[in-house]
């Protein structure tokens, strides 16, 4: 009954927040941080970066499975400093196929200042369930695992990019007992969407642009395949639209997120976050959004170092997110 409520008044504000861009469009996006600003943070963080290079050679990797809530066998990866201390455990998704299975680098970095990383592998990415998975695969590590329960302290903080946004509003909505169980303090959100409809809608348009970039064209093709696969499709179930957009759990969510994203992403439009957030503080919730000059993380890697404002743009992104993390979980052993 709550979340249908919540879904309700998604709605209704989405549809105000949709209203508000019409008629003030001067209002319609906050302004990019500076590259200056940008730059003199990174040079800020530059102590914490060198500690972060000099452990990743002792970040260790290893896999895990477990049984979920629908007696399926789900497969995970979890990435630390090779160590027995216990540490904060981060939860991390990087949107379609993309997890410690294929995309290390944002979780060995995160790693290597302290945390520990998990992922896991489902079979409902995109979709509500993707979300459950997640928290039978916490439950797991953190309670039920000989060998990786001790290596866990109480703390738990949620870092998702893109597709992975839905993990962390969902996840964080359903159940306060997942919480408080697992002292889930904060969540970062990068890139995400607010509407899995609207994602779709923009991504249908976006490929029919012969000037798409080679990067963004491959991703919003793999994206839609997958759809095409699932029935994930404009005319499929409205359920499982509802399930799989952040948009309706944000009159419900119960920890503070801080939004970040790329003012010029041509994969998940910048217009996301800014829903998500303002949808946030219209309900009283604890949020943040900090906007990055360029494409932020969905920025072309092969070419990154010919760009140089979308390359200050995704050092910027993970310089926001760890610092959030380091602020809001509190000390970490290092």
């Amino acid at each position: 009954m709550y979340l249908t409520h919540g879904i309700d008044l998604a709605k209704a504000r989405n549809a105000r927040v949709a209203q508000d861009w019409i008629l003030h469009p001067k209002r319609r996006m906050p302004e990019a941080e500076t590259i200056l600003k940008a730059v003199t943070g990174a040079l800020c963080e530059f102590p914490r970066i060198i500690r972060s290079v000099r452990n990743i050679r002792s970040v260790e990797t290893h896999d895990y499975s477990f049984i979920n809530r629908k007696g399926e066998t789900v497969c995970g990866r979890i990435e630390g400093i090779d160590d027995t201390e216990r540490r904060p455990l981060v939860i991390l998704d990087c949107g379609y196929k993309r997890d410690l299975f294929n995309f290390k680098l944002m979780g060995t970095v995160i790693a290597s200042l302290g945390y520990r990383v998990m992922s896991v592998r489902s079979a409902d990415e995109l979709k509500g369930g993707e979300a459950e998975d997640y928290m039978d695969g916490v439950n797991f590590l953190r309670f039920a695992s000989p060998e990786f329960s001790g290596l866990l302290d109480h703390r738990t903080a949620f870092v998702v990019i893109s597709g992975g946004g839905n993990v962390l509003f969902r996840a964080c909505s359903i159940s306060q007992k997942f919480i408080d169980d697992n002292g889930v303090v904060c969540g970062v959100a990068i890139s995400t969407y607010n509407s899995l409809r609207q994602q779709f809608a923009f991504m249908t348009d976006r490929l029919k642009d012969p000037n798409l970039s080679p990067n963004a064209r491959r991703v919003l093709l793999d994206y839609q395949n997958y759809a095409n696969r699932t029935g994930l499709t404009p005319d499929g179930d409205p359920t499982v639209f509802k399930m799989g957009s952040p948009g309706t759990y944000l009159p419900i969510i119960k920890i503070p997120v801080l939004h970040v994203h790329g003012r010029e992403d041509d994969i998940v439009p910048v217009e996301g976050s800014i829903m998500n957030h303002r949808g946030m503080k219209e309900e009283g919730k604890d949020s943040n959004l900090i906007i990055v000059k360029g494409k932020g993380v969905h920025s072309d890697t092969g070419v990154l170092w010919r760009q140089p404002t979308n390359l200050i743009g995704m050092i910027a992104s993970l310089m926001h997110a760890t610092k959030y993390l380091d602020e809001r979980v509190g000390p970490i052993f290092v």
